[in-house]
């Protein structure tokens, strides 16, 4: 058995999310500032690829799920991006809350569209996505 070794993985202060998109392995990293990276897992050659386009897919990541869909199937739903929820569980029960976090993260111009401008909080639970079965 090979281990894939993840150094940016330590340096992620945030989270990592494992998907399957059409039989690749991807991990996406997230970071402090929602910053995202898209890395291809080779299980074979125990190595990590970085991955620059997710093509005609939209991934959706938080708490509850990380998912991929083809987001030509859905009008509103941009494709080669990262929807994302605030899943920082400290925040929660705490403090102002969380929830402030959520928006969506082009991985084409790194560019992040932001679904709660203002004030959005919450001190009972992480906001999530509801996954129909597609």
């Amino acid at each position: 058995m090979k281990l894939v070794r993840l150094e940016k993985w330590w340096k992620c202060q945030r989270h990592g999310y494992l998907l399957e998109l059409s039989g690749i392995f991807l991990i996406i990293l997230r970071f402090t500032g929602n910053k995202f990276e898209v890395f291809e897992i080779d299980v074979n050659k125990a190595e990590l690829k970085e991955v620059n386009t997710l093509g005609d897919c939209a991934v959706f990541v938080g708490f509850n799920v990380a998912i991929c869909i083809d987001s030509s199937k859905f009008a509103r739903v941009k494709s080669n991006h990262i929807y994302f929820t605030d899943d920082d569980n400290d925040k929660f029960g705490e403090g102002d809350g969380g929830g402030r976090n959520t928006g969506a993260y082009s991985l084409e111009d790194g560019k992040v569209e932001s679904f709660y401008p203002g004030e959005s909080l919450s001190h009972i639970c992480p906001p999530t996505w509801v996954t129909p079965s597609f």
